[in-house]
């Protein structure tokens, strides 16, 4: 109820004795015997007392250690909003995020219409936000470093996989690369057959290209 009147100093000391009674920020915490609260969080208050004293790095640290101990929503909120406070006011330039795809690798014929995305972004302004194709892969709050994996559904031929990541300072990446996924195999058709011995002549076909056709044990030219 201080916290919600501004009046930040009396807050700050309620959460300082909820701390030095149980240092723990959990749900269904136990006061004595067997009554319970909901939420316990005096990390997490304390640190969003603290964002709105303006003291960006202790309240940093209180929200990451209530992170630690119990995730919540409001807690990664507030840790983002005073990471960008802290950015801002530091006014250092920093790269965009870095992005690294470790699979598939670029120009990759799959025979398979699934594929697994992976990779990493590394962010010196904690990466934020991250979208591969379009789609959101989830985060728990901002983070420096962040290991992907994400399934896609992939259609037969080209297809480009698009990876992009979003900083607190607003700063954006892009990747992109393409695989082609090839499932059916090569048509083949012949011409009529003309007198023996002679040439048998044809046409393969295949969307992804053909590399190479034989006629029994004997290798047939390929344009």
């Amino acid at each position: 109820s201080y916290q919600d009147g501004a009046f930040y100093q009396e807050a700050e000391s309620d959460f300082r004795t909820a701390l030095a009674s149980y240092a723990q920020d959990e749900l269904w915490a136990r006061t004595y015997g067997l009554h319970f609260i909901p939420e316990f969080f005096p990390h997490r208050e304390l640190g969003v007392t603290l964002y709105y004293e303006k003291r960006f790095p202790e309240s940093i640290a209180e929200l990451e250690l209530s992170l630690q101990q119990q995730h919540s929503a409001r807690a990664a909120y507030f840790l983002d909003e005073a990471r960008k406070e802290l950015i801002q006011s530091a006014g250092q330039d920093a790269p965009a995020p870095a992005i690294d795809i470790r699979t598939p690798t670029a120009g990759i014929r799959l025979a398979s219409l699934q594929a697994d995305v992976t990779g990493e972004v590394n962010g010196a302004n904690y990466v934020a936000a991250l979208r591969i194709n379009g789609r959101e892969y989830p985060l728990a709050g901002s983070k420096e470093h962040v290991e992907f994996t994400f399934p896609i559904q992939l259609k037969p031929g080209p297809n480009e996989i698009v990876i992009e990541a979003d900083d607190l300072a607003a700063k954006h990446s892009r990747e992109t690369f393409q695989i082609i996924v090839d499932v059916d195999g090569p048509v083949v058709s012949f011409d009529p057959v003309g007198p023996v011995p002679g040439q048998l002549r044809g046409v393969a076909f295949d969307a992804s290209g053909v590399e190479s056709l034989r006629m029994g044990a004997r290798q047939a030219d390929v344009p």
